[in-house]
């Protein structure tokens, strides 16, 4: 018996279970002897305390329905169970900001100024300029540069004026997996909170093998309290660029698993 009481009287159809994904509810079907009201069962505190928990399975008491009947009256005490199963991995589009450059169309007449040794107007501006993705192309264009400013040392003659100026960065698509577990210490959910902004490798990264942990960024970590165990989400986004080392440090607490 849960919560003994010599009022109450465990009936032979109890307990009943019931679970969802989440929660085991746990239903104790008492008779009321003495034909106690739910009022007097109240004022004498022969019910539990909210919050407490079950003796033999450990559930926490969510609270109660008394019913009226001929015979005897019956209370039916609730409790509730929190299965702490596997983490559950999910993932779903993202976005983030990326340096223009990163763009797979980009061009160098986006963002920079082409300059010239000479006025313009000597001659016409060079074929490669419509075309050029990177500095390299100025290798066998001398006299030219490529700059974010309109005068650069003998680079004085503005040939052609960037297309995009100011447009540094572009929404770049992404993927997030999200991790989410339960945990019944609070030192091992506590411990994810330091990890934001940490390197780390889901152990659920939805096919992308060939990544490494520098290719996920853990972007957010939340913590709530679930009626005395401990939630835990956790957002890892994915770079196919990988991301800057010297930024961001790899994780020092692992990811558990499945």
């Amino acid at each position: 018996m849960s919560f003994p009481n010599a009022l109450l009287v465990e009936q032979a159809n109890s307990p009943s279970l019931r679970e969802d994904f989440n929660y085991k509810y746990i239903t104790r079907i008492f008779a009321v002897t003495g034909r106690q009201t739910e009022a007097q069962l109240k004022q004498g505190e022969y019910l539990p305390a909210v919050g407490s928990k079950d003796s033999e399975t450990d559930a926490l008491y969510m609270g109660y329905e008394y019913e009226s009947s001929v015979g005897y009256p019956t209370v039916k005490l609730q409790y509730r169970y929190r299965f702490l199963r596997d983490a559950i991995y999910e993932a779903h589009d993202a976005s983030y900001e990326a340096p223009i450059e990163k763009h797979t169309d980009f061009l160098m007449k986006w963002k920079y100024n082409l300059l010239g040794k000479v006025a313009k107007g000597t001659s016409s501006v060079p074929a490669f300029a419509a075309t050029a993705t990177d500095y390299s192309d100025l290798i066998t264009n001398d006299g030219y540069t490529w700059s974010t400013e309109t005068l650069k040392g003998d680079y004085k003659y503005l040939w052609q004026a960037a297309e995009k100026l100011g447009v540094n960065n572009f929404l770049r698509s992404a993927v997030v997996v999200t991790k989410r577990k339960v945990y019944d210490e609070q030192s091992l959910a506590e411990a994810w909170i330091a990890q934001s902004g940490s390197l780390q490798k889901p152990v659920n990264n939805f096919g992308f093998t060939s990544s490494t942990y520098e290719n996920w960024l853990i972007r957010d970590v939340r913590l709530a309290d679930d009626d005395g165990w401990y939630a835990v989400s956790v957002e890892y986004l994915y770079n196919p660029d990988k991301w800057d080392s010297d930024i961001y440090t790899e994780a020092d607490f692992e990811d558990d698993g499945l």
